[in-house]
């Protein structure tokens, strides 16, 4: 229990340097403003239509696409390898913690930090796409709203791909809106977010634990992100199993055989397999941690 208190103290102190940190500042600023500006003609049709559109908004903003470099999806998944990228949070503190707490309690403290981090970003991203939205929100538990449901079977007087150029250039999450409730796919999206931005997270402070070359720790878990939109381009029928290849590709409800019977990953699939990766991957940044025998991203040798 001690060490617990101990690693919740120093996830604190991870925190404490948000105050001066411009990097973080930014990241929310710019990723609350590009949700914003992403969701801004779903808002524009409710209100020339007289129409309300859903709050449950990230399976939209976690859509999938072959060619996806300059989605909302990649932006967010940028602005959370940016936020951890100063993994293993090193400061000029951390000589002194090291000796009073111990490694164990510095690599707890370092993983509560990133569930944390991960928790309030997949947070603000909701609150975000739900205040974007809000001139026209509906919180209808059943209903995607009058606004997605025309932009995919069209209103009478335009057709889907007429509301498509006039308002919306990005595609829809179709199946999900046919075959789940908003809150279902809303809460789908929300957890396996989390879970991957975790996983991604830790397979950066693992990284951190061998250098402090920003590059090297940003290259695995870059890599998971920019293989989406590839996985997405061969994925196609009897091909759809290459999504089990990237947990980033796992976040929107759009490949699960849950909406569609031709797709392979399912939801226990996803659960189990995100859990997997989280334990292994928090195994082997412990191992990394406490059989390191310098510490050298420090800029000296500390012998513990």
């Amino acid at each position: 229990m001690g060490t617990f208190r101990t690693s919740l103290w120093i996830a604190w102190l991870n925190f404490c340097r948000w105050k001066k940190d411009l990097r973080v500042i930014l990241i929310f600023l710019f990723t609350g403003l590009l949700i914003g500006k992403d969701l801004q003609g779903f808002v524009k049709y409710g209100l020339d239509m007289g129409q309300q559109c859903t709050v449950c908004m990230l399976p939209v903003l976690f859509l999938s696409f072959s060619i996806s470099v300059g989605t909302i999806k990649m932006v967010i998944f940028i602005g959370l390898l940016l936020l951890l990228c100063d993994v293993p949070f090193v400061t000029g503190l951390t000589p002194y913690v090291l000796y009073r707490s111990g490694r164990r309690s510095w690599w707890g403290g370092g993983c509560l930090y990133i569930l944390a981090v991960t928790f309030l970003y997949a947070v603000f991203i909701t609150l975000a796409s739900v205040f974007a939205v809000l001139p026209v929100a509906s919180f209808d538990p059943w209903s995607w709203g009058g606004v997605l449901e025309d932009m995919v079977w069209g209103n009478g007087v335009m057709t889907a791909d007429e509301i498509y150029e006039s308002y919306w250039h990005v595609a829809l999450p179709e199946q999900a809106i046919q075959n789940l409730t908003p809150y279902a796919a809303q809460a789908y999206t929300f957890l396996s977010v989390w879970g991957c931005f975790i996983f991604l997270g830790l397979l950066m402070y693992l990284a951190g634990q061998f250098t402090q070359n920003v590059v090297w720790i940003l290259m695995a878990p870059g890599s998971l992100v920019f293989l989406d939109p590839i996985l997405n381009c061969f994925s196609f029928g009897k091909r759809s199993w290459l999504l089990a290849l990237s947990p980033v590709s796992w976040v929107s409800p759009e490949v699960l055989n849950l909406v569609n019977s031709s797709q392979f990953l399912s939801v226990p699939f996803v659960t189990c397999a995100l859990l997997l990766l989280i334990l292994v991957s928090l195994l082997g940044g412990k191992a990394a941690c406490m059989k390191q025998k310098d510490l050298k991203w420090l800029g000296r040798r500390i012998n513990l």
